[in-house]
């Protein structure tokens, strides 16, 4: 939130077994046991009524061109207020580092955008006219916007979310929807509270390799937000999804309290894919999806040529369950991998897909893999395995 290569086998309870053991592990050893639940932007139900109103497996892709929203005729008459160059100190925050870091190791681009707080009500709103919604962000670049403390505007909206839910940085899975609009915003943007770069003191020692995971968590947001435009309506609106896209997120990084769930609920769909493919109708029950719903193959990947995030969940699978699972899940034109991968990277009729797949499926599959024995069964709906209470 394994390997199932024949029915009779009683492989999956001993692997499963196995995830709870490096889960476990995890949890006793690293810093995001001790972190605040509301380290990274799980997104609430509900937003309450004080809110304003407001890549291919290890290669990270290129993203591609984004098409421009002009700003307002006089927002690029006046200079930015916001510094593009960050001090000394500022870089050395556990957040930088961790962002800088990340950005090493998946070959990505950082541009800064550090509010001092003296900008003015006028100077703030224009910029953020310029980032969010103007070509300030180059479509190869993620951009940092850093906040003071702020109160107005659409940066006092953003600023306000971040304060009220102790979020210390959100990515597109937020930001379009506090500002009521999504439409030609850019998605590849995260926000950092200037008062939590270096974390809020509860965390321990490893807080930047913490901080490196959260970029990461974010990082992936945005390739999410370029697939699917609207993520963060479709996040806040609709608690399935919210589910499906947070624990995809959280994957392989130690960015948040209740990374835990994350794996073992992706386990779990897996698998029942792969059962469709041990029985030969995976491809042909997707192929019918796709047709009732006026699609064709070519909107799979690698057709559909959408960045794709899912180096950490490669990894994962191949620690508890090894290299042969990773090629069982592999096998096909059409496999579970790779239309995990797609849906958890954001590609929006892909997620319906599953959804719609698991559904009408799930009941076979639990005869044909458990018979009798319910008590192992898998959930009986796509809802109920990514519910907040399933593990």
């Amino acid at each position: 939130m394994i390997s199932f290569i024949w029915r009779k086998w009683l492989y999956i309870p001993a692997l499963l077994a196995a995830v709870c053991l490096v889960l476990l592990a995890g949890c006793g050893s690293s810093a995001a046991s001790e972190a605040p639940a509301l380290l990274t932007s799980v997104t609430p139900a509900r937003i309450p009524t004080i809110i304003p109103i407001t890549l291919t497996p290890a290669i990270i892709p290129t993203i591609p061109p984004l098409p421009t929203s002009t700003a307002s005729p006089t927002s690029t008459n006046f200079p930015p207020c916001y510094q593009e160059k960050l001090s000394a100190q500022m870089e050395d925050t556990p957040a930088i580092r961790g962002w800088k870091t990340f950005a090493s190791r998946a070959n990505i681009q950082l541009h800064y955008f550090y509010f001092p707080p003296v900008c003015s009500k006028e100077a703030l709103e224009r910029d953020a006219e310029r980032i969010f919604y103007g070509s300030t962000v180059g479509p190869d670049e993620t951009g940092l916007v850093i906040l003071n403390p702020v109160y107005e505007g659409k940066l006092g909206d953003l600023y306000h979310h971040l304060a009220w839910y102790d979020f210390w940085q959100m990515g597109p899975e937020d930001y379009p929807y506090i500002l009521k609009n999504d439409e030609g915003i850019r998605p590849n943007i995260v926000v950092l509270r200037v008062d939590r770069l270096s974390g809020d003191g509860k965390v321990g020692t490893n807080i930047t390799t913490m901080m490196e995971g959260l970029a990461e968590h974010e990082y992936i947001h945005t390739i999410q937000a370029i697939n699917n435009p609207h993520l963060a309506k479709m996040i806040w609106q609709n608690d399935t999804y919210r589910a499906f896209i947070e624990r995809y997120a959280n994957i392989g990084n130690n960015s948040s309290g209740r990374y835990f769930r994350a794996a073992p609920t992706y386990v779990s769909l897996l698998q029942f894919l792969d059962g469709l493919n041990q029985q030969g109708i995976l491809e042909a029950r997707v192929v019918d999806i796709l047709q009732k719903r006026g699609l064709t193959i070519n909107h799979l990947p690698p057709n559909s040529k959408q960045p794709i995030y899912g180096q950490n969940l490669r990894s994962f699978l191949e620690t508890s369950g090894g290299k042969k699972y990773i090629e069982q899940l592999s096998k096909g034109q059409i496999n579970p991998l790779m239309l995990v991968e797609s849906a958890g990277s954001g590609k929006l009729e892909i997620y319906k897909l599953l959804q719609q797949l698991y559904n009408e499926n799930i009941r076979g599959y639990n005869r044909w893999y458990y018979g009798g024995s319910k008590e192992n069964n898998l959930p009986e709906s796509f809802e109920a395995l990514f519910s907040a209470s399933s593990s």
